[in-house]
């Protein structure tokens, strides 16, 4: 989590300007979030057509729908959030409660939009590529988090657009950031040494990207000593590196484009053709 729920006050009904003011919010804060619109009621407790309710990932909810179905569409939307799929679903009131039915086949028509949290790009190394990649990734709307052990690298001048600049030794700055599935980190440190122990400290972490710059034998050597020290081979060789599509890029912006367009393609499951050595390193 990157920030505080939402507060659990009831909000009924919720309007729709109330709807893109918690919807704004949440995107700020970095957090997913659904709303959960009715569409369709042919029952008999007569809801009105887009009523609606706003569920945050947590689980809080703020509006209200009916009082038999909240919980199960509150639920329902956490695992559409979690799919990251938007979708049309129908229920049907029964004695026993309330059960979900076949698209347009319950007694009452449910759509469920997904607010995806924006994906967040984190940058260990505030050197010359790290500006450019922090500039594209704004522009392509990631969150950004830049750490350096230099606060003469690691500032506001040089990252005017980044969300967070953090200043401190490598691996224990790294520590202290929250990871997840949609995080996405680019390690462009100033030496191996750092490339190393900030390797070694995200390897285990369930993100969806983790990328390191440097030459095919920088590469080789930091994953060897990586090996040595016990670390998985199998996901060392899931890590992009060399870093960045192949597109010939030399000067730290191209280098900066090939990275975030290496983002995009593992984000939206292209097929175009990766740097990293993979299956080839010698580990």
């Amino acid at each position: 989590m990157w920030g505080s729920p939402l507060s659990p006050l009831i909000m009924d009904p919720l309007t729709l300007p109330s709807v893109l003011g918690l919807a704004t919010e949440a995107q700020q804060r970095g957090e997913g979030a659904v709303v959960v619109t009715v569409v369709a009621d042919r029952s008999s407790k007569r809801l009105s057509p887009g009523t609606r309710l706003f569920v945050h990932e947590a689980g809080t909810s703020l509006g209200k729908i009916d009082a038999d179905l909240d919980p199960i569409l509150t639920s329902d939307a956490q695992q559409s959030l979690l799919e990251r799929r938007s979708r049309l679903r129908s229920y049907r009131f029964t004695a026993g409660g309330v059960e979900s039915v076949r698209t347009q086949g319950g007694d009452v028509d449910v759509f469920f939009e997904v607010l995806s949290r924006p994906p967040r790009l984190v940058v260990a190394g505030a050197g010359h590529i790290a500006a450019p990649l922090a500039r594209i990734a704004k522009l392509l709307d990631y969150r950004v988090t830049v750490l350096d052990d230099r606060p003469e690298y690691a500032n506001r001048e040089r990252f005017p657009h980044a969300d967070d600049i953090l200043v401190g030794p490598y691996r224990e700055t790294l520590a202290r950031v929250a990871l997840d599935s949609d995080t996405y980190i680019v390690l462009v440190t100033r030496g191996h040494v750092h490339d190393q122990a900030c390797l070694e400290e995200v390897i285990e972490a369930q993100v969806a990207y983790i990328g390191m710059i440097g030459s095919k034998r920088r590469v080789r050597t930091v994953m060897q000593h990586a090996k040595e020290n016990g670390y998985d081979v199998a996901k060392l060789h899931h890590v992009h590196a060399p870093i960045g599509l192949d597109i010939g890029a030399h000067t730290p912006a191209e280098i900066a484009v090939a990275i975030m367009a290496e983002i995009i393609n593992v984000r939206r499951g292209g097929r175009a053709a990766s740097l990293a050595l993979g299956e080839r390193l010698n580990v």
